[in-house]
Protein backbone atom coordinates (compact mmCIF):
# COMPACT_ATOMS: atom_id res chain seq x y z
CA UNK A 1 0.00 0.00 0.00
CA UNK A 2 1.54 3.74 -0.58
CA UNK A 3 2.20 4.76 2.35
CA UNK A 4 1.73 8.77 1.09
CA UNK A 5 -1.16 10.42 0.62
CA UNK A 6 -1.88 14.06 -1.19
CA UNK A 7 -5.47 13.98 -0.01
CA UNK A 8 -3.74 14.89 3.29
CA UNK A 9 -5.94 12.38 5.28
CA UNK A 10 -3.52 11.38 8.36
CA UNK A 11 -0.86 8.59 7.28
CA UNK A 12 0.85 7.49 10.15
CA UNK A 13 4.07 6.22 7.91
CA UNK A 14 4.38 9.85 6.00
CA UNK A 15 3.29 12.00 9.22
CA UNK A 16 5.89 14.50 9.86
CA UNK A 17 5.37 17.07 12.53
CA UNK A 18 7.60 19.61 12.80
CA UNK A 19 6.85 20.59 16.42
CA UNK A 20 7.20 17.47 18.79
CA UNK A 21 5.42 18.67 21.59
CA UNK A 22 2.69 19.93 19.87
CA UNK A 23 0.46 16.50 21.15
CA UNK A 24 1.76 16.79 24.65
CA UNK A 25 0.37 20.65 25.44
CA UNK A 26 -3.11 19.79 23.86
CA UNK A 27 -3.13 16.12 25.92
CA UNK A 28 -1.87 18.75 29.15
CA UNK A 29 -4.61 21.13 28.19
CA UNK A 30 -7.42 18.53 28.34
CA UNK A 31 -7.07 18.28 31.87
CA UNK A 32 -5.98 21.84 33.48
CA UNK A 33 -8.67 25.33 32.95
CA UNK A 34 -5.95 27.67 32.73
CA UNK A 35 -3.67 26.20 30.28
CA UNK A 36 -3.38 28.36 27.48
CA UNK A 37 -3.32 25.69 24.89
CA UNK A 38 -6.94 24.89 25.29
CA UNK A 39 -7.69 27.70 22.70
CA UNK A 40 -5.68 26.99 19.58
CA UNK A 41 -5.21 28.29 15.72
CA UNK A 42 -3.39 26.23 13.65
CA UNK A 43 -2.70 28.70 10.33
CA UNK A 44 -1.13 27.90 7.08
CA UNK A 45 -1.84 28.35 3.41
CA UNK A 46 -4.00 25.82 1.47
CA UNK A 47 -2.19 21.98 1.72
CA UNK A 48 -0.31 23.49 4.07
CA UNK A 49 -0.66 20.66 6.46
CA UNK A 50 -3.57 21.88 8.71
CA UNK A 51 -6.07 19.27 7.61
CA UNK A 52 -3.34 16.20 8.78
CA UNK A 53 -2.29 17.58 11.95
CA UNK A 54 -5.92 17.97 13.43
CA UNK A 55 -6.45 14.47 11.85
CA UNK A 56 -3.26 13.34 13.78
CA UNK A 57 -5.05 14.65 16.97
CA UNK A 58 -8.22 12.93 16.69
CA UNK A 59 -5.86 9.39 15.59
CA UNK A 60 -3.57 10.08 19.11
CA UNK A 61 -6.28 11.19 21.53
CA UNK A 62 -9.56 9.31 20.44
CA UNK A 63 -9.13 6.45 22.69
CA UNK A 64 -8.31 8.71 25.61
CA UNK A 65 -11.18 7.35 28.11
CA UNK A 66 -11.99 10.42 29.67
CA UNK A 67 -11.71 12.84 26.42
CA UNK A 68 -14.54 13.13 23.83
CA UNK A 69 -12.98 14.17 20.50
CA UNK A 70 -15.27 15.61 18.08
CA UNK A 71 -14.18 16.60 14.41
CA UNK A 72 -16.24 18.69 12.08
CA UNK A 73 -15.96 21.71 9.57
CA UNK A 74 -17.32 25.20 9.68
CA UNK A 75 -20.61 25.17 7.99
CA UNK A 76 -24.00 26.39 8.17
CA UNK A 77 -24.84 23.94 10.08
CA UNK A 78 -21.79 23.71 12.26
CA UNK A 79 -23.98 24.26 15.23
CA UNK A 80 -26.67 20.97 14.86
CA UNK A 81 -23.68 18.99 14.19
CA UNK A 82 -21.75 19.72 16.88
CA UNK A 83 -24.28 19.26 19.43
CA UNK A 84 -25.93 15.68 17.80
CA UNK A 85 -22.14 14.88 18.32
CA UNK A 86 -22.26 15.74 21.66
CA UNK A 87 -25.31 13.98 21.88
CA UNK A 88 -23.92 11.12 20.83
CA UNK A 89 -22.04 10.51 23.62
CA UNK A 90 -24.94 10.33 25.98
CA UNK A 91 -27.75 7.67 26.61
CA UNK A 92 -31.22 7.85 25.19
CA UNK A 93 -32.38 8.90 28.84
CA UNK A 94 -29.94 11.24 29.62
CA UNK A 95 -30.31 13.43 27.10
CA UNK A 96 -34.46 12.88 27.81
CA UNK A 97 -33.68 13.94 31.33
CA UNK A 98 -31.19 17.21 30.01
CA UNK A 99 -34.87 18.57 28.32
CA UNK A 100 -32.56 19.88 25.24
CA UNK A 101 -33.87 22.50 23.10
CA UNK A 102 -32.07 20.55 19.76
CA UNK A 103 -32.04 16.23 20.18
CA UNK A 104 -31.11 13.79 18.30
CA UNK A 105 -34.31 12.74 17.76
CA UNK A 106 -35.54 16.36 15.95
CA UNK A 107 -36.29 20.14 17.59
CA UNK A 108 -38.19 21.11 20.39
CA UNK A 109 -41.37 22.94 19.73
CA UNK A 110 -40.76 26.15 18.25
CA UNK A 111 -37.06 26.38 17.78
CA UNK A 112 -35.83 27.05 14.71
CA UNK A 113 -32.08 26.49 14.82
CA UNK A 114 -31.49 28.36 11.61
CA UNK A 115 -32.90 31.61 13.27
CA UNK A 116 -29.95 34.00 13.66
CA UNK A 117 -31.62 34.07 17.74
CA UNK A 118 -30.58 30.37 17.77
CA UNK A 119 -27.74 31.77 20.11
CA UNK A 120 -29.44 31.26 23.71
CA UNK A 121 -30.84 27.76 22.67
CA UNK A 122 -27.38 26.58 21.66
CA UNK A 123 -25.19 28.42 24.78
CA UNK A 124 -27.97 26.49 26.85
CA UNK A 125 -28.22 23.05 25.55
CA UNK A 126 -24.18 23.05 25.27
CA UNK A 127 -24.05 24.51 28.96
CA UNK A 128 -26.57 21.09 29.54
CA UNK A 129 -24.53 18.33 28.16
CA UNK A 130 -21.07 19.85 29.83
CA UNK A 131 -22.91 20.02 33.36
CA UNK A 132 -23.44 16.17 32.38
CA UNK A 133 -19.49 15.36 30.68
CA UNK A 134 -18.49 17.25 34.02
CA UNK A 135 -19.96 14.82 36.29
CA UNK A 136 -18.92 11.76 34.28
CA UNK A 137 -15.01 13.40 34.45
CA UNK A 138 -15.31 14.07 30.71
CA UNK A 139 -13.32 16.60 28.86
CA UNK A 140 -14.12 17.84 25.47
CA UNK A 141 -12.04 18.45 22.46
CA UNK A 142 -13.64 20.35 19.51
CA UNK A 143 -11.26 20.08 16.46
CA UNK A 144 -13.01 22.41 13.61
CA UNK A 145 -11.39 22.35 10.27
CA UNK A 146 -11.48 24.86 7.48
CA UNK A 147 -12.60 27.95 9.15
CA UNK A 148 -14.20 30.41 6.97
CA UNK A 149 -14.71 34.10 7.36
CA UNK A 150 -16.32 35.34 10.62
CA UNK A 151 -20.12 33.92 9.97
CA UNK A 152 -22.93 33.92 12.43
CA UNK A 153 -22.67 30.73 13.08
CA UNK A 154 -18.48 30.79 14.33
CA UNK A 155 -19.80 33.56 15.75
CA UNK A 156 -22.57 31.76 17.64
CA UNK A 157 -19.88 28.90 18.84
CA UNK A 158 -16.88 30.76 20.15
CA UNK A 159 -19.61 33.30 21.65
CA UNK A 160 -21.01 30.09 23.78
CA UNK A 161 -17.46 29.07 24.22
CA UNK A 162 -16.37 32.25 25.70
CA UNK A 163 -19.47 31.37 28.42
CA UNK A 164 -18.57 27.96 29.45
CA UNK A 165 -15.03 27.56 29.16
CA UNK A 166 -14.01 29.11 32.39
CA UNK A 167 -16.28 26.21 34.12
CA UNK A 168 -16.14 23.14 31.98
CA UNK A 169 -12.93 21.54 30.81
CA UNK A 170 -13.87 22.03 26.43
CA UNK A 171 -10.97 22.69 23.73
CA UNK A 172 -11.34 23.52 20.62
CA UNK A 173 -8.26 23.14 17.86
CA UNK A 174 -9.47 25.39 15.02
CA UNK A 175 -7.38 25.28 11.88
CA UNK A 176 -7.61 27.72 8.32
CA UNK A 177 -6.10 30.32 6.12
CA UNK A 178 -4.68 33.75 8.15
CA UNK A 179 -7.13 35.93 6.33
CA UNK A 180 -10.39 33.56 7.64
CA UNK A 181 -8.50 33.58 11.29
CA UNK A 182 -8.11 36.97 11.35
CA UNK A 183 -11.60 37.74 10.60
CA UNK A 184 -12.73 35.53 13.45
CA UNK A 185 -10.18 36.69 16.43
CA UNK A 186 -10.80 40.23 15.42
CA UNK A 187 -14.26 40.22 15.89
CA UNK A 188 -15.39 43.23 18.40
CA UNK A 189 -17.68 40.56 19.94
CA UNK A 190 -14.63 37.68 20.21
CA UNK A 191 -11.68 39.98 21.69
CA UNK A 192 -10.88 36.81 24.24
CA UNK A 193 -9.83 35.29 21.04
CA UNK A 194 -7.07 37.31 20.87
CA UNK A 195 -5.29 35.50 23.65
CA UNK A 196 -5.61 32.21 22.24
CA UNK A 197 -2.58 30.44 21.48
CA UNK A 198 -1.63 30.36 17.70
CA UNK A 199 0.32 28.17 15.21
CA UNK A 200 1.77 29.11 12.09
CA UNK A 201 2.65 26.05 10.03
CA UNK A 202 6.33 26.63 8.68
CA UNK A 203 8.47 24.53 5.77
CA UNK A 204 8.99 21.06 6.82
CA UNK A 205 13.23 20.44 7.38
CA UNK A 206 14.98 19.10 4.87
CA UNK A 207 16.42 16.37 7.30
CA UNK A 208 12.86 15.59 8.26
CA UNK A 209 12.20 14.92 4.87
CA UNK A 210 15.14 13.36 3.28
CA UNK A 211 15.24 10.60 6.65
CA UNK A 212 11.24 10.20 5.90
CA UNK A 213 12.08 9.24 2.26
CA UNK A 214 14.96 7.17 3.04
CA UNK A 215 12.66 5.34 5.28
CA UNK A 216 9.87 4.80 3.35
CA UNK A 217 11.59 3.82 0.05
CA UNK A 218 14.51 1.77 1.98
CA UNK A 219 12.63 -1.14 0.05
CA UNK A 220 13.14 0.09 -3.39
CA UNK A 221 16.67 0.45 -3.98
CA UNK A 222 16.69 4.49 -4.35
CA UNK A 223 20.06 5.89 -4.04
CA UNK A 224 21.17 9.61 -1.80
CA UNK A 225 21.90 11.42 -4.72
CA UNK A 226 17.95 10.52 -6.07
CA UNK A 227 16.55 10.73 -2.39
CA UNK A 228 18.21 14.86 -2.04
CA UNK A 229 16.49 15.45 -5.63
CA UNK A 230 13.34 14.44 -4.10
CA UNK A 231 14.15 16.48 -1.11
CA UNK A 232 14.79 19.71 -2.78
CA UNK A 233 12.20 19.61 -5.01
CA UNK A 234 9.87 19.91 -2.12
CA UNK A 235 10.81 22.83 -0.75
CA UNK A 236 9.38 21.81 2.58
CA UNK A 237 5.97 21.92 1.29
CA UNK A 238 4.29 19.27 2.63
CA UNK A 239 1.77 18.44 -0.48
CA UNK A 240 4.68 18.29 -2.75
CA UNK A 241 6.13 16.01 -0.20
CA UNK A 242 3.38 13.85 -0.60
CA UNK A 243 3.13 13.96 -4.47
CA UNK A 244 6.63 13.22 -5.38
CA UNK A 245 6.35 10.36 -2.65
CA UNK A 246 3.04 8.97 -3.92
CA UNK A 247 4.11 9.29 -7.62
CA UNK A 248 7.19 7.61 -7.47
CA UNK A 249 5.93 5.02 -4.73
CA UNK A 250 3.45 3.96 -7.82
CA UNK A 251 5.62 4.39 -10.73
CA UNK A 252 8.59 1.86 -8.88
CA UNK A 253 6.33 -0.76 -7.74
CA UNK A 254 7.10 -3.16 -10.55
CA UNK A 255 10.33 -1.09 -11.74
CA UNK A 256 13.44 0.62 -10.67
CA UNK A 257 13.59 3.94 -9.45
CA UNK A 258 14.99 5.81 -12.40
CA UNK A 259 16.20 9.36 -12.50
CA UNK A 260 13.22 9.65 -15.24
CA UNK A 261 9.89 8.47 -12.83
CA UNK A 262 12.04 11.80 -10.35
CA UNK A 263 11.79 14.24 -12.87
CA UNK A 264 8.28 12.89 -13.89
CA UNK A 265 6.95 12.86 -9.89
CA UNK A 266 8.16 16.41 -9.90
CA UNK A 267 6.44 18.04 -12.58
CA UNK A 268 3.40 15.88 -11.88
CA UNK A 269 3.53 17.91 -7.96
CA UNK A 270 4.59 21.17 -9.64
CA UNK A 271 1.31 20.82 -11.75
CA UNK A 272 -1.25 19.61 -8.93
CA UNK A 273 0.33 22.38 -6.89
CA UNK A 274 -0.54 24.95 -9.88
CA UNK A 275 -3.81 23.82 -10.54
CA UNK A 276 -5.09 22.88 -7.03
CA UNK A 277 -3.86 25.10 -4.54
CA UNK A 278 -2.07 28.32 -6.39
CA UNK A 279 -4.68 28.73 -8.66
CA UNK A 280 -7.48 29.36 -5.63
CA UNK A 281 -4.58 31.03 -3.30
CA UNK A 282 -4.51 33.91 -6.20
CA UNK A 283 -8.55 33.79 -7.45
CA UNK A 284 -9.20 34.40 -3.62
CA UNK A 285 -6.81 37.83 -3.08
CA UNK A 286 -8.21 40.87 -2.77
CA UNK A 287 -7.91 43.15 -6.20
CA UNK A 288 -5.00 45.51 -4.20
CA UNK A 289 -2.95 42.63 -2.90
CA UNK A 290 -3.26 40.83 -6.05
CA UNK A 291 -2.22 43.96 -7.80
CA UNK A 292 0.62 44.01 -5.33
CA UNK A 293 1.95 40.46 -6.21
CA UNK A 294 1.81 41.00 -9.71
CA UNK A 295 4.29 43.86 -9.72
CA UNK A 296 6.44 42.03 -7.48
CA UNK A 297 6.53 39.55 -10.26
CA UNK A 298 7.25 41.85 -13.39
CA UNK A 299 10.02 43.21 -11.18
CA UNK A 300 12.01 40.04 -10.87
CA UNK A 301 10.15 38.31 -8.08
CA UNK A 302 13.46 38.71 -6.04
CA UNK A 303 14.75 41.50 -3.86
CA UNK A 304 12.44 44.39 -4.79
CA UNK A 305 12.24 47.54 -3.06
CA UNK A 306 9.66 49.83 -1.74
CA UNK A 307 10.91 52.30 -4.07
CA UNK A 308 10.24 49.83 -7.12
CA UNK A 309 6.73 49.09 -5.74
CA UNK A 310 6.03 52.85 -5.70
CA UNK A 311 7.55 53.64 -8.70
CA UNK A 312 5.06 51.09 -10.64
CA UNK A 313 2.08 51.27 -8.73
CA UNK A 314 2.36 54.84 -7.70
CA UNK A 315 1.33 53.63 -4.03
CA UNK A 316 2.85 56.03 -1.30
CA UNK A 317 4.52 54.27 1.05
CA UNK A 318 2.04 53.34 3.83
CA UNK A 319 0.06 51.56 1.27
CA UNK A 320 3.21 49.97 0.37
CA UNK A 321 4.40 48.77 3.58
CA UNK A 322 0.18 47.70 4.98
CA UNK A 323 0.27 45.67 1.83
CA UNK A 324 3.43 43.67 2.47
CA UNK A 325 2.45 43.31 5.80
CA UNK A 326 -0.98 41.11 4.67
CA UNK A 327 1.07 39.32 1.93
CA UNK A 328 3.68 38.43 4.10
CA UNK A 329 0.70 37.23 7.36
CA UNK A 330 -0.82 35.33 4.25
CA UNK A 331 2.87 33.54 4.24
CA UNK A 332 2.70 34.66 -0.17
CA UNK A 333 5.71 36.61 0.34
CA UNK A 334 8.93 37.21 2.60
CA UNK A 335 9.94 40.66 3.93
CA UNK A 336 13.59 41.70 5.18
CA UNK A 337 13.98 45.34 6.03
CA UNK A 338 12.54 47.83 3.42
CA UNK A 339 13.11 45.13 0.82
CA UNK A 340 11.23 41.86 -0.40
CA UNK A 341 13.48 38.66 -0.51
CA UNK A 342 10.70 36.75 -2.82
CA UNK A 343 7.62 34.70 -2.91
CA UNK A 344 7.46 32.14 0.10
CA UNK A 345 5.88 29.35 -1.55
CA UNK A 346 8.12 27.21 -3.94
CA UNK A 347 7.73 27.65 -7.14
CA UNK A 348 5.14 30.49 -7.12
CA UNK A 349 6.92 32.65 -9.47
CA UNK A 350 6.81 29.66 -11.63
CA UNK A 351 3.49 29.51 -11.48
CA UNK A 352 2.83 33.18 -12.49
CA UNK A 353 4.77 32.90 -15.21
CA UNK A 354 3.12 29.71 -16.35
CA UNK A 355 -0.38 31.35 -15.90
CA UNK A 356 0.11 34.98 -16.36
CA UNK A 357 3.39 35.07 -18.98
Amino acid sequence: MNPFSPTFDFHKDSFINNDVNFLRNIKLSLSQLGNPWRTTFILGMRRSGKTTLLSYLKQQLSSEKDTVVISFNSSPNILVDILAELQDRLSKKTIDKLNLSFTAFGLSAGIDLKDKNKFPSFQLDLKKILEEFKKQGLSVLLLLDEVQNNTQELRTLFSAYKIVYSEYQINIVAAGLPSAIDSLINDDALTFLLRSNRIELEPLTYESILMSYKKLFNSRNVTLEQLQTMTEATSGYPFVYQLIGYYVWNESEDAPVTDEIIDGAIKFARKALFDQVYSKVYSDLPNTPRELVLAIHELGDHQVSNKQIQDKLGWDLNKVSSYKATLTHWGIIEKEGYGITGFKPPYFDQFLDYYFS
